[in-house]
């Protein structure tokens, strides 16, 4: 998982072969826009369910 440049806290998976409608693939488009304007979000696919959180971090939020 990591990739040398220092801890990780948390990993998160990316969905594979999606087949969204263009509607679905429209506002999942905006959807990822507004997060990466409000919350600094840069993970391409925030609602793919597959993440991985060290304990501590977990317990933290």
């Amino acid at each position: 998982v990591a990739d040398g440049k220092g801890p990780v806290g948390m990993a998160a998976g990316i969905r594979a072969r999606r087949k969204d409608s263009a509607k679905r693939l429209i506002a999942s488009r905006m959807a990822r826009w507004i997060r990466a304007r409000l919350l600094a979000d840069t993970h391409p696919d925030s609602g793919c369910g597959t993440k991985v959180l060290h304990r501590s971090l977990f317990r933290s939020l």
